[in-house]
């Protein structure tokens, strides 16, 4: 009788042990997929955001030049004032 209850209890901690295992297996994978998706989707959102800033900033620094050339062309400025 010794014997298979013996036999029993190590079947079943062994049993335990690689469900365990087996779950934990899963739950890792999952989890490095998701952090992976993460990074690619926050990755693609910081440089859109990187991209429009860049544009935005482009623009208005385009937008202030044409001014101000506009400005010393039509003499309210002179040419020191304009590339200061």
């Amino acid at each position: 009788m010794k014997k298979l209850s013996i036999k029993l209890i190590l079947f079943v901690g062994i049993s335990i042990i690689m469900v365990a295992l087996s779950i934990g297996a899963t739950a890792s994978f999952f989890l490095y997929r998701l952090a992976n998706t993460n990074a690619q989707h926050l990755e693609t959102m910081l440089m859109g955001k990187y991209d429009e800033e860049i544009r935005w900033q482009t623009e208005q620094a385009n937008t202030m030049l044409n001014a101000i050339g506009k400005l010393r062309d039509e003499g309210k400025i002179d040419k020191d004032m304009a590339f200061r």
